[in-house]
């Protein structure tokens, strides 16, 4: 198999996997393990229980981007290995080439105050059957090969 893609840049997607889980279950212990502080009535349980949805929430959707998010994309005749990102590890998608389409290239910039240097690329790839396409970061230092 040709190697067309490889990402160098995924141990960054790990870490965000990392934090949102971390903030999940710090959100869920606040709710089922602290005793309630009887100056704030069932207020403080109710925000707890609002920001544990909205994060446990958050945690599954960043599940969905995980298995879309690229780690390597090889080629063999006219089939892709495309392997992504998973919850534990990663997982090979195996996909007919003549079904597949490279979208355009989308750059993500945050103003400079908000976050200096925060200046992401990233294309999608497109296959058929497939609801939201695969995210292929083209952020250097990689490198795509047709």
């Amino acid at each position: 198999m040709k190697i067309v893609y490889v990402n160098s840049r995924a141990c960054r997607v790990r870490v965000a996997q990392a934090a949102i889980w971390l903030g999940a279950g710090l959100c869920l212990w606040l709710v089922f393990f602290t005793a309630p502080n009887p100056a704030d009535g069932p207020a403080d349980r109710y925000v707890a229980a609002v920001a544990a949805i909205l994060v446990v929430c958050a945690a599954l959707a960043f599940e969905v981007y995980l298995r879309l998010y690229v780690l390597r994309i090889e080629r063999e005749a006219n089939v892709l290995l495309v392997t992504t990102l998973a919850t534990f590890h990663h997982r090979c998608v195996r996909l007919d080439a003549s079904t597949t389409s490279l979208g355009e290239t989308r750059r993500e910039r945050a103003p400079a105050f908000a976050a200096p240097g925060y200046d992401n690329s990233w294309r999608g790839l497109q296959a058929k059957g497939q609801i939201f396409p695969f995210i292929v970061d083209t952020t250097q230092p990689t490198r795509i090969d047709r």
